[in-house]
């Protein structure tokens, strides 16, 4: 799949002939990092292995999955990690793979931003869930329940259009 998808008018052959010299030079480069980064072959293809180092999408991820709801003691860290999400997964890519991956980010963030406003209205900082709410409305233009809620934080906060 990675040999069709980088050189798709290529001979296979040809093409894991390219993966090939490709893998052995990107180790040569990293060499230096092999502490902190190696590809390693494994059954028939190639694994990247990270060691002691950090992965930001790995990192926002496993925070969303350990930290339910935002509350008192952890909405700041909840909205920082809320505003690390800008946008699809590797959106600049055009690759088969991202698209599940992309999905369920976005969906991640979504659900996240909506605990996140409904707890800013639960405190009465309506800038805030107005700001998470509008967020959202851009990614989903039909969510009736976040319009609904929009229309809702302009009359407890008298902003009128």
């Amino acid at each position: 799949m990675v040999v069709e998808t980088i050189w798709p008018n290529i001979d296979p052959e040809k093409g894991f002939a390219n993966l090939y010299v490709s893998i052995y030079n990107m180790r040569k480069t990293l060499q230096h990092l092999n502490h902190f980064i190696s590809i390693a072959n494994i059954d028939e293809g190639y694994l990247l292995r990270l060691n002691k180092t950090k992965v930001d999408k790995n990192i926002w991820y496993n925070f969303f999955e350990k930290t339910l709801h935002p509350n008192q003691e952890n909405y700041t860290d909840y909205q920082e990690h809320l505003d690390l999400y800008k946008g699809l997964y590797l959106e600049e890519l055009d690759y088969v793979w991202t698209e599940p991956l992309r999905f369920r980010f976005d969906e991640i963030w979504v659900h996240h931003a909506k605990k996140s406003a409904e707890f800013y209205l639960s405190i009465k900082d309506t800038e805030q869930a107005l700001r998470l709410y509008l967020a959202i409305s851009k990614k989903r233009p039909d969510d009736d329940h976040v319009a609904f809620q929009i229309m809702k934080v302009y009359d407890l906060s008298l902003i009128h259009i």
